[in-house]
């Protein structure tokens, strides 16, 4: 057969949410294979985190830092203001737009360099096997596709429900174990609502509750009692800190080397914001140089802090939460989980608070606590590592990759499978935001067209 009526390579990504997307996206420009992704949603590039409906969702990263091309980072600030020209790229546009500008965005690459090589397969992946020199993907119900390259871009695992649950109340309607699952936040009734962890999505039950609700309050506990910190209004410059030359190798030297970049940024009239903005792209080669021990270190004891500067809200997203602190409606604290037990309709929560054990009644307990990056969390990831194909990452987060992103079997070796995101979280630890996520996705479709290039004999 000639080589141009040879059967174009099939890439299967099995995600269709940001990951997913971005990576069709990166492919269709950079190779000729056809691209087929498996997502069961019957839109693209949304995923969990960008289905929200709610306006008040917005994104927590300026929409100049939010780009599917890296060659082109005001595309979507200028998609955006096509639609609302009050958008720049220092605004915060609602994470329903960028759900729907990714999907755009995709079909748009398709029409332009890849007629008729997209598909959307609106199915489940069951399982994956090798199959001559590709792999077969098990669809369940929708059947069998085979592909020649395959990446997982499933992103976590669903948040995993306290032990202090009794197992009897894990279906009582007042408890919400994934807020993001079906129409859940439609669903808070109103009253008090206790939120398990104090996080960004924490912040997004809050906003929900007491925009639908005039009798809503929220109450969210975590460990240290911290929320996340706000983004400047306007943007600043970007400080560049000196850590790469050092890269300290425990968990208390990498601190006070950041703290010493934070006051350096501050004696030049800039702030921590800056500091952490200029680590960002640092972080995969610190986490990288420390021993496995200081990893763990860092992740327990000042993971949650980094959290908290890293991932900021928008100025309109801090100044609602103000306002509901100041109303009452609002409040974060230090506690932890002592016991549920139903009272009617409604759960008598007891918490461990500073000052000592408290119970509240609430109209609803809703699980806060943030995605799970085991692999067993996911039925896909569970088969591949029961059939050795994967294995877990360091300190159990993800799955355990190459510096391309090839996921490693159970001896360590390249498997051909590549993954992208949230799964790369144990090798790299800063890995969950769309630059870094898109970068990856970019270098991914790189790969792809090398290999595509020497399996024709143009590359050495």
């Amino acid at each position: 057969m000639s080589p141009s009526r040879r059967r174009a390579p099939v890439l299967a990504v099995i995600g269709g949410g940001a990951a997913g997307t971005l990576t069709a996206i990166a492919s269709l420009w950079r190779t000729s294979m056809s691209v087929v992704v498996v997502e069961p949603r019957p839109s693209l590039g949304r995923g969990v985190a960008y289905s929200s409906c709610d306006p008040a969702h917005r994104l927590n990263v300026p929409a100049g830092s939010m780009s599917a091309h890296p060659g082109h980072p005001d595309h979507f600030a200028l998609w955006a203001a096509s639609n609302d020209p009050a958008v720049d790229g220092f605004s915060f546009p609602p994470r329903s737009d960028y759900g729907r500008y990714l999907a755009d965005a995709l079909s748009q690459t398709a029409a332009d360099v890849a007629p008729g090589r997209l598909a959307h397969l609106r199915a489940q992946a069951a399982s994956l096997q090798r199959s001559g020199g590709g792999w077969s993907i098990d669809l369940g119900p929708a059947g069998r596709l085979d592909a020649d390259q395959v990446v997982l871009a499933v992103g976590a695992g669903p948040p995993a429900m306290p032990a202090q649950l009794p197992a009897e109340l894990r279906g009582h309607p007042a408890v919400i174990a994934d807020p993001w699952a079906g129409d859940a936040l439609a669903r808070l009734p109103q009253g008090p609502i206790l939120c398990l962890g104090s996080g960004l999505t924490a912040v997004d039950v809050a906003l929900s509750a007491c925009g639908w609700s005039r009798s809503a309050s929220v109450l969210s506990i975590s460990r240290h009692g911290l929320r996340p910190l706000a983004h400047r209004s306007g943007g600043a410059p970007t400080w560049v800190p000196r850590l790469a030359a050092g890269r300290p190798a425990t968990a208390s030297g990498l601190l006070r080397a950041v703290r010493a970049e934070v006051a350096l940024a501050s004696a030049r009239g800039l702030d921590w914001r800056d500091a952490v903005n200029g680590l960002r792209p640092q972080v995969p080669a610190l986490w990288g140089a420390l021993p496995e021990p200081e990893q763990a270190r860092l992740a327990g004891r000042l993971g949650r802090f980094w959290e908290v500067h890293r991932h900021r809200l928008s100025p309109q997203v801090a100044a609602r939460v103000g306002e509901l602190e100041r109303s009452g409606r609002l409040r974060f604290a230090a506690a932890r989980l002592e016991s549920v037990r139903a009272s009617g309709d409604r759960l008598s929560v007891r918490l461990a608070e500073c000052n000592g054990s408290r119970t509240h009644t609430v109209a609803a307990l809703v699980n806060c606590t943030g995605a799970v990056h085991d692999v067993t969390a996911q039925p896909l990831l569970a088969r591949l590592h029961a059939a050795g194909l994967c294995r877990r990452g360091p300190l159990g987060l993800g799955v355990a990759c190459d510096r391309h992103g090839i996921m490693l079997d159970a001896m360590g070796r390249p498997t051909g499978l590549m993954t992208l995101g949230v799964l790369r979280r144990g090798d790299l630890w800063e890995t969950t935001s769309i630059p870094e996520i898109r970068d990856q996705a970019f270098a991914i479709a790189d790969a792809l067209a090398t290999g595509q290039r020497r399996a024709v004999g143009l590359a050495g």
